[in-house]
Protein backbone atom coordinates (compact mmCIF):
# COMPACT_ATOMS: atom_id res chain seq x y z
CA UNK A 1 0.00 0.00 0.00
CA UNK A 2 1.42 3.40 -0.81
CA UNK A 3 -0.12 7.07 -0.06
CA UNK A 4 0.67 9.73 -2.78
CA UNK A 5 1.21 13.29 -1.67
CA UNK A 6 -2.41 13.83 -2.16
CA UNK A 7 -3.16 11.42 0.73
CA UNK A 8 -4.88 8.75 -1.91
CA UNK A 9 -4.21 5.18 -1.38
CA UNK A 10 -3.72 2.01 -4.05
CA UNK A 11 -3.78 -1.63 -2.70
CA UNK A 12 -1.92 -3.38 -5.41
CA UNK A 13 -2.19 -7.20 -5.06
CA UNK A 14 0.50 -9.62 -6.45
CA UNK A 15 0.78 -9.76 -9.86
CA UNK A 16 -0.39 -6.45 -10.81
CA UNK A 17 1.53 -2.84 -11.43
CA UNK A 18 0.38 1.01 -10.56
CA UNK A 19 2.73 3.74 -11.47
CA UNK A 20 2.30 6.67 -9.13
CA UNK A 21 3.14 10.52 -9.20
CA UNK A 22 2.83 13.41 -6.68
CA UNK A 23 -0.34 13.58 -8.38
CA UNK A 24 -1.97 10.28 -8.16
CA UNK A 25 -2.14 6.69 -9.25
CA UNK A 26 -2.43 5.01 -12.70
CA UNK A 27 -4.96 2.16 -12.49
CA UNK A 28 -4.06 -1.53 -11.78
CA UNK A 29 -2.91 -2.96 -14.72
CA UNK A 30 -1.14 -6.70 -14.75
CA UNK A 31 1.96 -6.51 -14.05
CA UNK A 32 4.40 -6.96 -17.05
CA UNK A 33 6.37 -10.74 -17.19
CA UNK A 34 9.72 -8.75 -17.39
CA UNK A 35 8.97 -7.15 -13.63
CA UNK A 36 7.76 -10.10 -12.13
CA UNK A 37 11.01 -12.02 -13.07
CA UNK A 38 12.85 -9.21 -11.98
CA UNK A 39 11.37 -9.64 -8.53
CA UNK A 40 12.60 -13.58 -8.51
CA UNK A 41 16.19 -12.45 -9.77
CA UNK A 42 15.67 -13.82 -13.03
CA UNK A 43 16.64 -11.28 -16.17
CA UNK A 44 14.62 -11.55 -19.19
CA UNK A 45 15.90 -9.90 -22.61
CA UNK A 46 14.10 -10.34 -25.39
CA UNK A 47 15.55 -9.18 -28.86
CA UNK A 48 18.07 -7.40 -27.13
CA UNK A 49 22.04 -7.43 -27.23
CA UNK A 50 23.36 -8.84 -23.91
Amino acid sequence: MRTAASHQVQITEAGQQVFFTRDGFTARLPASATREAWGRGVLLADNLPL
